[in-house]
This record gives structure tokens, C-alpha cells and sequence, in this order.
């Protein structure tokens, strides 16, 4: 293993990738939390998942945190599109109703305001789980300086969009340019300026 390589992913099956550090330290990453890495996505794609993909700029340690912080991320989205899958479900039966209570009824009025109560708890549950992730975000990045730098570099460097707009909203909220920032968290903050890429935190 090259001396500038700090982990490597030495195999990836149907399920999982398994990495070790330049320690000797093995690890096993789920798939889907791999491919949220636009960069181990491209890899995998280009090369097959069963190639060796060297990752450089990445220690164990941080790679550890990158990937809870992955790990949550994944379920904030599979929650998500439950709630969105209800959502659409009752938004469908309200409407119906709409149109039936013309024709009949009391029967087709209450069924209406029984979808209009479990409407508006899934929009209570959309909102919560909002709520509940980016708190859990917020208190993610609640860390030293140099961590936090080390989160804009593996974000940076894996390509986790969502991760580095994260962790430089959080810099830029807890600190200003008037501490020194090293050159190349300078460089990634002018590339992500010059090429007009925002990531939507909301």
C-alpha cells in the first residue's frame, strides 16, 4: 500500500465494501452508504465493484465519522420517502372524496375528514423528522476546528455534497476568515465559489 494512501476498499459485493487502513485496520462499509461518495460511485461504476479503490485522503478515524454521519443521512431519507409515499397516498383518497361527497354523502363527508386527520399527522410527521435530522446535523458538526476541517476535506475529497455544505455552513456560522485557514480548505471553498454549485440544506 502506497504511503500516501490512508484507506483502501479492497473489495465490494452486493451488500458491502470492505476497506483496511494503512494500519491494517479492517472495516466493512454498507453498499448504499458507499455509493452516497459520488466519487466511490464513479469508481465502482467505472472500474467494477470488485477492484481495489485506493482513497488517499482519508484516515480511518474520520472515514468512521463520515460514514455515521452517512449512516443517518440514508435513514433520514428512507423515512422520507415513506412519509412521502403516505403522503401522496392520502393526498390521492382526499381528492377522491372531494369529487364522491358531491354525489353522496355523509358516508363519503366523514370518510373525507377521517383522510383530512391522517393528512394532516403525516404532515406532523414530515415535519418532525425534518426537525429531528437537521439537529442531529447541527449537533454533528458541533466539533473542534481541526475536525471540522477534517470533514470539509473528506467531503471535499469523497464528493458528499450535502456533507461539505454542511460542514462549511458550520465553519463560516462559528468562525470567520479572520482565524488562518490552511491553503487547501481555501482552495475548496474558492472551487465550490467558482462553480456556482450550492447544495440546498433545507
Amino acid at each position: 500500500m502506497s504511503s500516501t494512501t490512508k484507506v483502501i476498499l479492497t473489495s465490494c459485493d452486493d451488500k458491502t465494501c470492505d476497506g483496511k487502513s494503512c494500519r491494517g485496520k479492517s472495516f466493512e462499509i454498507d453498499k448504499a452508504l458507499a455509493r452516497k461518495s459520488m466519487m466511490i460511485t464513479q469508481a465502482m461504476d467505472e472500474h467494477g465493484a470488485g477492484n481495489v479503490f485506493p482513497l488517499h485522503n482519508v484516515d480511518s478515524n474520520m472515514l468512521g465519522m463520515v460514514v455515521l454521519y452517512m449512516e443517518y443521512y440514508h435513514h433520514y431519507e428512507i423515512l422520507s420517502l415513506s412519509i412521502d409515499r403516505d403522503f401522496d397516498d392520502l393526498y390521492g383518497r382526499k381528492t377522491k372524496f372531494a369529487v364522491d361527497a358531491d354525489a353522496a354523502a355523509a358516508a363519503a363527508v366523514a370518510a373525507a375528514a377521517d383522510a383530512d386527520r391522517a393528512f394532516g399527522e403525516v404532515q406532523f410527521k414530515r415535519s418532525a423528522a425534518k426537525v429531528e435530522f437537521k439537529n442531529w446535523e447541527a449537533t454533528f458538526v458541533m466539533v473542534d476546528r481541526d475536525t471540522l476541517f477534517g470533514f470539509i476535506r473528506a467531503a471535499d475529497y469523497l464528493d458528499i455534497p450535502r456533507l461539505l455544505a454542511l460542514s462549511k455552513k458550520a465553519f463560516f456560522d462559528r468562525f470567520s476568515w479572520d482565524i488562518e485557514i490552511p491553503d487547501d480548505i481555501s482552495v475548496i471553498f474558492d472551487n465550490m465559489f467558482e462553480s456556482g454549485i450550492s447544495y440546498d440544506l433545507d
